[in-house]
């Protein structure tokens, strides 16, 4: 459809890969930072309390989403509360079809 970005994921079975090239091998370090920065914020004390005070799954879904946006761009992901809702629902599927 017009406007939105392609994903593809492509799963290889039965090869074994050697040797990693320098791309390969950066992108490893920045997706290991990314997970590092998100596994900080979400064991944070401030964190954790705002997440007991929640008695729904909306104000926990909002809780992440502070996370994720204060995090994320720092990262190379172009998200932010500004955007409209619908365009970030278009980013986060996008993001999640790569933990599928």
């Amino acid at each position: 459809r017009e406007g939105d970005l392609a994903v593809t994921r492509i799963c290889v079975f039965g090869y074994e890969f050697g040797a990693r090239d320098d791309k390969l091998k950066a992108r490893l370090v920045q997706v290991g930072s990314l997970a590092k920065d998100l596994v900080e914020a979400f064991h944070a004390q401030e964190y954790q309390s705002k997440l007991a005070d929640c008695t729904d799954r909306g104000m926990v879904v909002e809780l992440v989403k502070t996370v994720h946006f204060r995090l994320l761009p720092a990262h190379g992901f172009a998200v932010s509360l500004e955007d409209s809702v619908a365009d970030n629902a278009r980013k986060v599927a996008q993001m999640q079809s790569f933990l599928m």
